[in-house]
This record gives C-alpha cells, structure tokens and sequence, in this order.
C-alpha cells in the first residue's frame, strides 16, 4: 500500500512538473522541413514546444500580424528577406549575445539574421538553408544519351525540354517542370524567384543591392533572352500548361512520371525519396541547375528568430540556444533538414545522408539573396504581378521588364531615397563637418560678390548707353541750330 501511494505520488509529481514546463510555440508553414521541425524539438526537455504549420499562404500574416497585435509565436521561422518588416517593427529580439560563439560556424549568418546590413546587430540564424537543383529521370537521360550536365546553361535545357516533349513517345505532360507560378496571393515568390535563377544564368539580376538602383538592371537585355527562355519553356508544357504550376504540382509531375526533368528547392528533396509516396523515387537524380557566368544561385531557406513581446521569453532563448547547437543540428541533418552550420554541412557523414545533400552544399555558399528591405512584401507583389503577364504572354519580355522596373524602382526611392545610407543617420565625417560650413559662408560671400560685379557691369552699360545717347541728341542740337541761325 505505502509502494503503491509513493508511485502515485511520484506521478503526481512527475505531472505537476510537465504542467510547470513553459508552454513554447514556433511558426512555419506547412512544407516537408516544418514537419521535421516538430520531429526535432520532441525531446526536448524544457519547455512543451508546439510547432504550427498553417497553410503557405498565411504564413507572412500568422506571424506578423500576430506581432503587430502583441501576440504571436514565442519563435517564428521566417523568410529571410522580412528582417526589414521585422526588425524595423521592433518584433525580434535581439540575439546577438547569444550568438557570439556561433559567428564563424553558420553560414549565411548575416543574410538571414542581421539588418541592416552591415549593423552587427543580429536576430535569428537560419534553420533551413536552401537552393534550386534540378531533379531528373536518369533513366531517360541515359535512354536517349543526354548528358546530366547543360554547357550551354539554361539554353541547352529548353533545347532537351522540347527534345523530351517532341521527338520521343515517352507522351510526357511537361517538357520541363519548375515552380511558375505567379499568382502573388496564393504562390508568394514562385515565379520570382525561379525567373531570378534564370536572369542569373543569363548574366542578369534583379537590382544592385550596393546602390538600390533597380531600372538599368532588372531591364537589362540579359534578362529579357532569361525570360524569353523561360516562356519557351513553359510552352512545353502545353496543352496541359504549367505557368501557374504550384510546388505540390511539381512534385507530382515529378514522381509520377509526367515530366522528364524539373527544377525545385532543395529542402524538398525527402519528398523524392519515399518510393510510397514517389513512384520514381529510384529512377530520379539530383544535379545542380546551371548559373552562368556569374556563378550565382538564388538563396532559399529561412531564419528562426525569438518574438521579443514572447510571455515566455527566457524560455524562448533557451530553445534558441539549444537548436543552435552542434548535437541539435546533426539530428536535424539526420531527419532530413537543411542546416547551415558550417560544421555539419562539410562533415562526409551530412553529404552522404541523401543523394540531395551534396548538391545543396556544392551551392548555397554562392547564393544570393534580394530586396531585403521593409518593403519586401509590396515589392514582391508588384513585380509577380508585372512579370507574370511577361511569362503569359500579356506583355512582351521587354514590356514587362521595364514596367515592373520603373515601379520597383519608384517603391525604393519613395521609402529609401538615399538610397542604402539612413537618411536620419547621414553623419558626415569629422573634417566634412568643418569643410562644408566654411564653404558654404565661402560661397554665400562669392556670389553676393560675383552679383555685385554683375550689377556694376550692367550700371555701367545702361549709364554709357545713356550718356552716349544725350552725347547724340547734344550734337544733333548743335548741328541743327547752326542751320537754323544760318
């Protein structure tokens, strides 16, 4: 009876200290990496983690609005380029402390967690890193002797696109498959961001990210060829279509055999590797997509911050902390996640986990990110709805190019018009600050004296024209008057 009244009492006990535990919640949004994020935080042991995943098209307001309110997740795994909104808001908290030990061992630390640029100040690191790789059938690759490798970049694959779709009777829906889709409201960056790695392919960009400027970049002629190509490929998949293609779209124009090849994140890559849920699953291989001569990627994943108004804040930054860690970011790798941390992304073991792996380490030190800006949000939505016409046909190339330029570029300026320098922080140096007053005191006394020169020449004219004048009508008088007395 006294064993079986300890027992329950240690259960007791044992309960009171589970309902103690701070209640911790993270936000995502419904993907393959935040399904394993709630795999990873499972064991841990100081707080009841809850990890949500709504649907991607809520992600941006289930956090920032929530913050806005004073609400919120406790941890929000956010896009890298809303640092702007949400540093700018006073949302984050600031991390840096904590993350000194941590510098020189993430990757792309500062892309995903400091703004602005170049403040030291730092507010999350990022959970999941990211790039584009090409996914294709090896078997047809090898069926019709194609080489996995495209010389001749993004060219050369709307040259294979069309070779698989036309002159083969393997009756594929898609010549080629890639996330197109340009609906703003449903799709977020889709098509943005899978145009950007073509523009970069091309030897184009989106802007300069060192001067803001935007028009002469975006507009470029590299960038026009980058989206005829990608219309040329689109057409490819006629009749069925694929401009608006979504990711699960992709995915399953993928396993189930509709495409030959396509292009996807990498931090997809567990859903091609389940043979019950991806049919192709042994029949598929994972490549690099091209670059071009500027060597560049587009930068994908997403940093994790702490939400500074967070009722559990202590709590909160010791969840940070422990996901920071080597031991948590091996387990992470090990579910599948895409981590940053320099140390296990160039550990053999973290490159042979999955066939994906290698093409994801062979890339992300090259990618590049953009617009990281508070504006970020009206940006995206202005240039997908622009471009989207020049991928459909409603605009020419050209047309669409210039349009979303001029309008980006007139977001920009509007919010920033001194362009990357704060305004309000403009500080000139030391020597500037004396310089620029004795000038201007200079300058004030040269032009009064430059206008008292002016004004003298021009009395001086009027009055010699003037007397000049009298000079004449003096001798005319004379000259008649002697007539006249003759």
């Amino acid at each position: 009876m006294l064993r079986g009244a300890l027992v329950w009492a240690a259960l007791l006990a044992a309960a009171a200290v589970c309902n103690e535990l701070p209640q911790l919640t993270i936000n995502f949004y419904d993907n393959a990496p935040c399904r394993l994020l709630r795999q990873l935080v499972k064991p841990y042991a100081k707080a009841n983690v809850t990890v949500l995943c709504p649907d991607f098209t809520e992600w941006h307001s289930s956090i920032v609005d929530a913050f806005k309110k004073g609400d919120g997740p406790d941890l929000a795994v956010y896009d890298s380029q809303w640092l702007g909104e949400l540093v700018g808001g006073s949302y984050l908290e600031d991390v840096t402390d904590l993350l000194q030990n941590y510098m020189s061992l993430y990757f792309k630390l500062e892309d995903f967690g400091s703004w602005p640029q170049g403040s030291n100040r730092y507010y999350g690191f990022g959970i999941v890193g990211d790039n584009f790789m090409l996914v294709l059938r090896k078997d047809i690759f090898d069926k019709y002797n194609i080489s996995y490798r495209f010389p001749d970049g993004w060219a050369r694959m709307l040259e294979v696109a069309r070779f698989l779709k036309y002159n083969t009777s393997e009756n594929f829906d898609f010549g080629f498959a890639a996330p197109w889709c340009g609906n703003y409201s449903e799709c977020y960056d889709e098509m943005a961001c899978s145009l950007t790695q073509a523009f970069y392919n091309f030897g184009g960009d989106v802007w300069d990210a060192s001067t803001y400027r935007i028009e002469g970049i975006l507009d470029s002629p590299y960038n026009e060829k980058a989206m005829t190509c990608c219309r040329n490929l689109i057409q490819t998949c006629e009749p069925k279509g694929c401009a608006d293609m979504s990711y699960d779209a992709l995915i399953h124009a993928l396993c189930y055999g509709e495409a030959p090849f396509g292009m996807i994140w990498a931090s997809f890559g567990p859903e091609f590797t389940n043979n019950a849920t991806c049919p192709m699953q042994g029949k598929l291989r994972f490549i690099s997509v091209p670059k071009g001569s500027k060597a560049t990627a587009v930068m994908g994943g997403q940093g994790l911050g702490i939400n500074r108004q967070s009722h559990e804040l202590e709590a909160a930054k010791e969840l940070f902390q422990w996901l920071l860690l080597e031991d948590t970011q091996y387990e992470w790798s090990k579910l599948g996640g895409m981590t940053t941390m320099s140390t296990v992304m160039q550990d053999y073991e973290f490159i042979e986990m999955t066939p994906y792996n290698i093409v994801y380490v062979a890339n992300f030190g090259i990618t590049s990110d953009f617009w990281r800006l508070p504006e970020y949000m009206e940006l995206m939505d202005t240039h997908m709805t622009i471009i989207h016409k020049g991928m459909t046909g409603e605009l020419s190339p050209k047309e669409a190019l210039n349009q979303a330029a001029e309008t980006e570029q007139g977001i920009v300026d509007r919010n920033h018009p001194c362009g990357p320098v704060d305004c309000k922080h403009h500080h000139f140096p030391l020597w500037a600050s004396v310089l620029i007053p004795v000038l201007s005191i200079f300058g004030l006394f040269a032009l009064l004296f430059v206008a008292f020169i002016i004004g003298a020449i021009v009395s001086m004219t009027v009055l010699r024209k003037k007397y000049i004048q009298e000079g004449i009508n003096l001798h005319r008088t004379v000259i008649f008057g002697r007539r006249a007395h003759s």
